[in-house]
């Protein structure tokens, strides 16, 4: 005989912050115009308040709630920081990206951390191809980070491992991992194992002046050429719909904002009107995103650059903003003002 009992735990819906956002936010209606930044020089005042806020879209987990233009409500206080010099600690703040469609929240850190990183540094590494160093991670030998069957970064006694899925690091996966063990382990059981997407599809191969061929990326396709960016992530295949061995779908406690976020948010492709410093993602320095752009003999990376979206090879340095997903249950008091942000209990 097997006797057992269920335990059924309620939660006050309207005290969690994914709650909080909801009860907090009118979605707007209206269609973005992703290709202009925004708000950007061109945008009234009222316009500006009008059409910045909450709005509605689909990822691959449901319903997704984005945060764009100059939003004023989504800090979150969570963590504690220590700085590299004095070890002194300090307050971590978060901006809300979006609730994902699994119930989760999605932040961004409101600050870069004390160590800026190259994406991957390929010039030392002869061993892996060069249009690999795009990749979260690169050369998975065990199976390749689909959607079906993403590649799971497991989290035990503070330290991260591939064991599941194999492949190697790029520098700035590292990187982020080494910045989580030292500054979010004690409230590592109120962060989720997200999604995270470094979108290595690509419709095909083109060519530049010299005919050096050149792979673009999925987010070349969506946010520059057609200016639809979207919260969907593709599986990591070529224009042969052979699946490749680098990039792809993660799941892991902690990543980098996309390009498509970005655009999102209200950032713009080079070259076109930009946000301006009222956009709430605006930084006064360059920033990696989680999106290749193209790869070839110059790996390209999407970077946030104050008010724009730009290309930047993997080996130079720039400035880490790591991103992470709250569980979907974690209860806040706050209003999410930056006088009183949202402070998870």
């Amino acid at each position: 005989k097997f006797i057992s009992k269920i335990t059924i735990e309620g939660i006050n819906g309207e005290n969690t912050l994914g709650g909080k956002i909801l009860a907090n936010n009118k979605v707007i209606e209206e269609e973005p115009d992703f290709k202009a930044g925004f708000p950007n020089a061109n945008t009234s005042e009222e316009e500006a308040k009008k059409l910045s806020g909450l709005y509605k879209t689909e990822d691959d987990q449901g319903e997704s709630y984005y945060f764009r233009g100059a939003v004023e409500n989504n800090y979150v206080k969570f963590g504690r920081g220590t700085t590299d010099e004095s070890q002194e600690e300090y307050d971590l703040i978060w901006r809300i990206v979006r609730i994902n469609g699994d119930g989760t929240i999605r932040l961004i850190s409101n600050e870069k951390i004390d160590t800026d990183s190259m994406f991957n540094n390929y010039s030392y590494d002869s061993l892996t191809p060069q249009h690999e160093k795009v990749g979260f991670t690169m050369s998975n030998t065990i199976h390749q980070c689909t959607k079906a069957n993403p590649c799971e970064v497991t989290y035990n006694n503070s330290e991260f491992s591939n064991e599941k899925f194999g492949g190697t690091n790029s520098d700035i996966k590292t990187a982020l991992e080494t910045w989580y063990k030292n500054n979010l382990k004690d409230v590592n059981e109120k962060i989720a194992q997200g999604y995270f997407c470094n979108d290595t599809s690509s419709p095909g191969y083109e060519y530049n002046s010299n005919s050096t061929s050149r792979v673009y990326y999925g987010a070349q396709d969506r946010v520059v050429t057609k200016n639809v960016p979207s919260l969907k992530c593709p599986d990591p295949v070529d224009s042969s719909n052979n699946t490749r061995p680098y990039g792809g779908i993660y799941k892991t406690k902690i990543g980098l904002i996309t390009a498509d976020e970005l655009n999102m948010a209200g950032s713009s492709w080079n070259n076109q009107p930009y946000a301006e410093e009222t956009n709430y993602l605006y930084h006064d320095y360059l920033w990696w995103s989680m999106s290749p752009h193209y790869s070839s003999d110059y790996a390209g990376f999407y970077t946030g650059r104050y008010d724009a979206i730009i290309n930047e090879g993997t080996l130079y340095v720039h400035a880490v903003v790591p991103v992470i997903n709250l569980k979907a249950d974690v209860q806040v008091t706050g209003n999410g003002s930056e006088q009183s942000p949202f402070v998870v209990n």
